[in-house]
């Protein structure tokens, strides 16, 4: 465990030493509070009868990490949805813009059929125009949604560190284990 940590019971300071050990409680109420410098202190009040064990989970922050005050999930994760979201976005505009194309290329098939006019030279001309946003736009989409995927995949949060309490009451006394990973 991390010196700077200081883990209480009942506002007694426990030995880092003794986290592990068992400890003898009594029934009643107790508070167990962990403070590490820079961050929130984080305390659980318990209540414990006759032969109750209890089990807790602390998540403390890693000695000398800065305290985040983002929600879980972290911006990675968030460009990943965002990115990919902008890919399949992209993708339904390259498959829109590619059924125009193809409707175009129908149109001048048909305005060709007796000879080509202008008209008929402006809507391929068109169609091509269309053609080619539809491709990019279709490229640039599935390029996005890889790389919105690989942002989701590589979103790695650390577990938090944590500090396990476990109470154990007993006719005539008790002990309460505490352990931790910092």
């Amino acid at each position: 465990m991390a010196p700077e940590a200081i883990v209480r019971l009942d506002g007694e300071v426990i030995d880092p030493a003794a986290l592990g050990v068992p400890r003898p409680v009594n029934p009643g109420s107790h508070e167990v509070s962990v403070n590490v410098p820079s961050h929130p202190e984080w305390r659980v009040a318990l209540r414990l009868a006759a032969e109750e064990r209890r089990d807790l989970l602390v998540a403390t922050p890693a000695a000398g990490a800065p305290v985040e005050e983002t929600p879980s999930g972290g911006s990675r994760r968030l460009s990943g949805f965002v990115v990919g979201g902008i890919g399949a976005a992209s993708i339904v505009v390259g498959a829109v813009t590619g059924g125009v194309a193809f409707a175009k290329k129908s149109d001048v098939i048909n305005a060709c059929a007796h000879g080509c006019t202008q008209a008929a030279h402006d809507l391929a001309s068109t169609g091509k125009t269309i053609a080619n946003v539809s491709t990019a736009t279709f490229v640039i989409g599935a390029a996005a949604v890889v790389a919105g995927v690989i942002l989701l995949l590589t979103d790695r949060q650390k577990p938090a560190p944590s500090i396990s309490a476990n109470a154990i009451v007993l006719r005539g006394g008790g002990g309460l284990a505490l352990t931790g990973k910092l």
